[in-house]
């Protein structure tokens, strides 16, 4: 089903028509045809107030001659004025009901489009007994037909349902007069991207529409929680529309619309920016594999980044209408071919909109086929461990209204959402604000963020961050820092054991490791990383000082006093993702990808050499946790060397028990901080 289908009489000339008129129904006058005649023409030019006075000229010639009635009833539903095409495609069928079946159908989409549902029910209902399809077009609409009529009697339950949240609130201080929609918000709730057409880089107005195009803009959330007065995205808004967006978890790259390109594949396209240092680069097509001849569009980047779903027309979809495809990340890098989400979630009506929440797996739409409330609705599935998705279920009222409700997005806490929405508004849509009801919710994440910088220099690092999971060896995602701000954001869904290490050019790597239960509610951790730079001149943490310390020589002019500087103790690198069995020097598998990272860092630095130190609590016996220590450290050197391929003559491992304390050890927290095993640097 498709509101936006417009449909009058079948692809035929006037004169035809006027043939047909005359063989098949009473005999217009030879004045009327005249004058309607003169009306066509003007309307196929777009004159449609000259056409108007021709068609009534045509009508006070012969007034029993449906035609120019039916045309003045098309006119006004192109013209949106779907109370007068109302009364006219009304008078031409009392005029003659089997003058044009298709007066009916569009007598049903002005109702529609006015929220007339149960007349517009009755419309279709009428035009499905009457028509005889002769032509594709005339089944495809007669399917949509019965489709809506379907509709009606399945949303009649739903319909009496009472409302699950509070009344949606507008967000004034974002919404202007012209059109607003496609909002995405970051994982912190903090900023917020939309897409307008109010005046920006396009500054032309379109007459047929009066707003001036689609332009991307951003808004800040103050800490009383109110959204600031929004702006332009800048460089990346052209003359061209910039549609629905959507950003990575971390913020770094954003997948939008874009149509009618040079480089398109077809009428709209898929393309993406990334950030840098800079600012946003250049957009890039994604490509043929995912983008196709027909329309593609409102794309959503899942949290991990490795799934893109869409919007799409393309050949697959369910009578050809907009249907929802997901489109997988290579391994190596591209995207593979998109498939079709199914017909648990397609129909023959219109799904697009999608959102991916921050679990991955909870899945936003919206349908106009589905039961619902009116046009378009919102709705929610989530993808199984099979792969398959559950049956979808509506947000209900008063989120979704008689009209169209679309473009939901929601913040890694998951209890709220900004969507589009023309309620009060006929045909244009602002962004409101509701509270999701709980059993509507996604998944419960943990949102991981901070800043990586320079450990000496305090100054923020642009890092790369892998998020593994340790237990089966796996790399999930890979995230970015920002070059400016060096903010991360990593959302980590429920029931695994991650690890996240972050690595920059020219600095050590860092690790940290979080688990996360099954039965976690969402919370919000502040992990900042300090980066420590791979070049500093550092030697090995243990008792004996370097055999020639720094020495600075004072000016002979003076001073006679020589001064030898103790030198700055070496920088250590805790292996937080190194793991042993209990009371044993046994490497768990969760450790392989830390022990690959040292490795890694090791062929990078050919030269460089460390010592690998093991550590303990107070628990035991010291000379048993010495022992422990010293075998643990030997056993990630025996690993770096015969499976990391690292020459042996490079790697000292020394154990030191509980000697070296970074925490108290009256505390679980601080023995567990104390039981580590860590690296330094004796030469670069």
């Amino acid at each position: 089903m498709n509101i936006n289908v417009y449909r009058t009489l079948r692809s035929v000339t006037f004169v035809v028509i006027s043939l047909i008129s005359v063989t098949v129904f009473a005999q217009p006058s030879k004045e009327a045809l005249d004058h309607a005649r003169e009306g066509y023409e003007y309307e196929q030019q777009g004159q449609f107030a000259e056409a108007l006075y021709k068609y009534n000229q045509a009508i006070a010639a012969d007034t029993k001659y449906p035609y120019p009635v039916q045309r003045i009833a098309a006119m006004y539903q192109k013209l949106r004025n779907y109370s007068k095409a109302i009364e006219f495609y009304k008078r031409a069928i009392a005029l003659d009901s089997a003058f044009d079946d298709y007066n009916y159908y569009n007598l049903a989409l002005s109702y529609r489009t006015l929220r007339k549902f149960d007349s517009a029910a009755i419309a279709y209902n009428l035009f499905t007994r009457r028509m005889k399809p002769i032509l594709e077009e005339d089944s495809l609409t007669l399917r949509r037909s019965l489709s809506f009529i379907n509709y009606t009697e399945r949303s009649q339950e739903l319909r009496k349902q009472p409302g699950n949240t509070f009344e949606p609130v507008p967000l004034d201080s974002v919404n202007s007069p012209y059109l607003e929609f496609g909002p995405a918000v970051t994982l912190d709730g903090k900023l917020l991207y939309f897409t307008s057409r109010r005046p920006s880089t396009n500054t032309q107005k379109y007459n047929e529409t009066g707003d001036f195009g689609d332009d991307l803009f951003t808004a800040n959330r103050d800490g009383s929680g109110r959204w600031a007065v929004s702006r332009p995205m800048g460089a990346i808004n052209t003359i061209d529309d910039e549609g629905a967006s959507t950003f990575s978890a971390d913020g770094q790259e954003v997948y939008y619309s874009l149509c009618r390109r040079p480089d398109g594949v077809g009428d709209c396209d898929i393309y993406m920016s990334a950030l840098d240092d800079s600012g946003w680069k250049a957009s890039i097509n994604i490509g043929r594999v995912v983008n196709s001849p027909q329309w593609d569009g409102q794309p959503s980047i899942n949290p991990d980044g490795t799934a893109l779903y869409f919007s799409s027309r393309r050949l697959g979809s369910v009578d050809g209408s907009e249907d929802l495809w997901v489109s997988y990340r290579n391994t190596g890098s591209g995207w593979a071919a998109p498939v079709n989400l199914g017909e648990t979630i397609n129909t023959a009506g219109s799904e697009r909109s999608p959102f991916i929440a921050a679990d991955g797996r909870t899945l936003y739409f919206s349908s106009d086929e589905h039961a619902g409330y009116g046009e378009h609705d919102l709705f929610v599935t989530y993808r199984q461990d099979d792969g398959t998705w559950t049956e979808p279920k509506n947000l209900g009222t008063p989120i979704n209204t008689s009209g169209n409700d679309e473009f939901l997005t929601i913040p890694a806490r998951g209890d709220t959402i900004i969507y589009d929405s023309d309620r009060g508004r006929l045909g244009n849509t602002d962004l409101f604000f509701a509270v999701l009801p709980a059993d509507l919710q996604p998944k419960p994440v943990i949102l991981v963020m901070g800043t990586v910088f320079d450990k000496r220099t305090k100054k923020p690092v642009r890092a790369k961050i892998e998020l593994m999971d340790l237990d089966k060896d796996e790399l999930l995602a890979v995230y970015q820092s920002d070059a400016t701000t060096g903010e991360y954001r990593v959302p980590l869904p429920l029931g695994k054991l991650y690890g996240v290490t972050a690595t920059a050019t020219n600095y050590l790597f860092y690790s940290g490791n979080f688990t996360v239960s099954d039965t976690s509610k969402y919370r919000e951790v502040t992990h900042n990383i300090p980066l420590s730079a791979a070049d500093t001149s550092i030697y090995a943490s243990n008792n004996n000082p370097p055999k020639d310390p720094i020495k600075t020589i004072p000016p002979k002019d003076t001073s006679k006093t020589k001064t030898n500087v103790t030198p700055t103790p070496p920088e250590t690198v805790v292996l937080n993702n190194i793991f042993f069995d209990f009371d044993k020097a046994t490497l768990r598998k969760e450790s392989f990808a830390e022990l690959r990272n040292v490795a890694k860092m090791l062929k990078t630095y050919p030269t460089m050499e460390i010592e690998l130190s093991g550590h303990t609590d107070t628990v035991g016996d010291e000379a048993y946790n010495t022992l422990l220590s010293e075998n643990r450290a030997k056993a990630v050197r025996h690993y770096l060397i015969y499976t990391g391929g690292i020459d042996g003559a490079r790697i000292t491992a020394k154990g030191y028990g509980s000697t070296r304390p970074v925490a108290p050890n009256e505390t679980e927290e601080g023995r567990q901080l104390n039981r580590r095993t860590e690296f330094a640097i004796l030469k670069r």
